[in-house]
């Protein structure tokens, strides 16, 4: 609105960049047409994603060295056939047991059809294996060269040291001088080049504008 307002009062454009990263999260995730479409209302199930139509809990979260990854291992159709192929012959380097070698992610591992027993086999084995690594190895070997669904399970400290959150320059220092310091924000969630948007004061303290 910002840059919209500019144009209409200067007639003057400006370029507008916006991170997806910084403010898309929510709207990507499906549980709100869930209800509508499905007949179906999600619930919280840690670690798991879970099947309605067969009631396999598939599990979603791995433990690793310095923390948990998320790792979409399903079957059936694509990404997942493919991502799911390439994390097995990344384990195949030495943890890939036999059978989970021959593992169809067409046909054994599809939502639909397949039964608990394979889906808690799978989980454990996958598991053995990101234990030996650590986020930051998962996630630059599995997801960004093999192009595995994978991604870090972030901490806030894992978050304020993000290398492209970094690179965006998107953190903000704002002084609160009733500490004597600056303390570090969230930056806007877009960058505009003629009217940039700018952190003039700190949040209010508990009750102050009460």
């Amino acid at each position: 609105m910002t840059a919209l307002w500019h144009c209409q009062t200067t007639g003057e454009g400006q370029h507008v960049d916006v991170s997806i990263q910084e403010c898309v999260i929510s709207p990507n995730l499906n549980v709100l047409q869930m209800w509508d479409v499905s007949k179906v209302e999600f619930r919280r199930l840690g670690g798991y994603m879970y099947v309605p139509s067969t009631g396999v809990r598939q599990p979603v979260y791995y433990k690793c060295k310095d923390g948990y990854v998320i790792i979409l291992v399903q079957g059936g159709n694509e990404p997942f056939v493919s991502s799911s192929s390439r994390l097995v012959e990344w384990m195949e380097e030495g943890m890939a047991a036999d059978w989970l070698v021959e593992v169809n992610w067409v046909l054994d591992y599809d939502a639909t059809t397949m039964g608990q027993d394979i889906a808690d086999r799978v989980g454990l084995e996958v598991e053995k294996f990101t234990v030996t690594k650590t986020k930051a190895e998962l996630y630059e070997e599995g997801a960004i060269k093999r192009r595995i669904l994978l991604a870090p399970l972030s901490t806030t400290k894992d978050i304020s040291e993000d290398s492209q959150l970094q690179f965006r320059d998107y953190w903000v220092n704002v002084w609160h001088s009733e500490l004597g310091e600056a303390l570090t924000y969230c930056g806007p969630f877009m960058k505009l080049s003629g009217t940039p948007i700018e952190y003039r004061r700190r949040t209010p303290l508990m009750g102050e504008h009460n």
